[in-house]
């Protein structure tokens, strides 16, 4: 017990400890800058060689053991940090392996939807004031403030807030009511009722009316639409398209069709050189990915 006290008051193991922390932290930060570079789209590769030595540090080091409080309690931040680290690095790769993650930032059209909620937000609770519209405007930018204004009274609203005069939307003039006519009624005159006609006279009379032939107006329901199916060689080419986008190559000019015919070839080829029919495979070598024809096992 008396050499662990004298160990953890000796000043050169505590600066030794607090100096090996500190490059490992300053390590795990130049590790995420390049992660970070690599998701924006500026990097082609992941910082591997850089991950694995951090990773090596770790596994050799001792600060877990550390007789030191302030040194053991620095560390169990540092590997918090680093585990929330690899988490969101594993996300984020296997996002840009499936093809749903989009590199870049935010899109300007996006950040000015942004701006426009905001500055909506802040004019329903009163902090800002809305753009003044002149008399003279168009009437498309009149019907756009109209409605600006309705969606700022109805925030105002959900907010809790009453709305300012300037975010009420205008009301609508009502139109003036319709004249009423004064309508005078007439007594009907008195008509003596025509003389009986025989039944004969009648039937001379009354055309012959043919009866009108039903026409059906229905439609003959049209046929279920047909969907294509996908080429035999598509999972081929999804699985072309992960490796070469895990290595950060540009795809946007392949196609299927493209690929399709290309591999065509080469499975015709394959087996005109090996005599017996083939499969094809993807396979990453010399740092290019590539599509190889085997033979196929009986």
């Amino acid at each position: 017990m008396c050499n662990t006290g004298v160990v953890s008051r000796d000043p050169d193991i505590q600066t030794m400890q607090l100096r090996e922390l500190d490059d490992m932290t300053v390590l795990l930060e130049e590790v995420r800058r390049k992660y970070d570079q690599y998701f924006l789209g500026f990097e082609k590769r992941e910082p591997g060689p850089e991950r694995e030595r951090l990773e090596r540090m770790v596994l050799k080091t001792k600060l877990v053991r550390s007789p030191l409080f302030v040194v053991r309690y620095k560390y169990q931040q540092f590997l918090a940090r680093l585990g929330t680290y690899q988490a969101y690095w594993h996300r984020v790769v296997r996002e840009i392996e499936d093809g749903t993650h989009r590199r870049g930032a935010t899109t300007q059209a996006e950040r000015q939807a942004s701006q426009r909620a905001e500055s909506a937000v802040r004019r329903a609770q009163g902090a800002e004031a809305g753009p003044e519209l002149s008399n003279d405007a168009p009437i498309e930018e009149k019907r756009v403030h109209h409605t600006a204004k309705s969606a700022e009274a109805f925030l105002a609203q959900l907010l809790g807030k009453p709305p300012s005069p300037e975010s009420a939307p205008p009301r609508a003039v009502s139109a003036p009511p319709p004249e009423v006519l004064t309508v005078r009624a007439v007594a009907p005159q008195k008509v003596p009722p025509p003389e009986p006609a025989s039944v004969p006279q009648v039937r001379a009379m009354a055309p012959t009316l043919r009866q009108p032939t039903a026409v059906s107006m229905t439609q003959p329901p049209l046929p279920p639409e047909v969907k294509a199916p996908r080429p035999s060689v598509a999972p081929l080419f999804d699985e072309y398209m992960a490796a070469r986008r895990a290595r950060g190559e540009d795809v946007s000019k392949l196609s299927l069709s493209s690929f399709e015919k290309s591999v065509e070839r080469q499975r015709e080829q394959a087996r005109a050189h090996l005599g017996a029919d083939v499969e094809l495979k993807v396979k990453v070598k010399d740092d290019k990915v590539t599509v190889i024809a085997v033979k196929k096992k009986s």
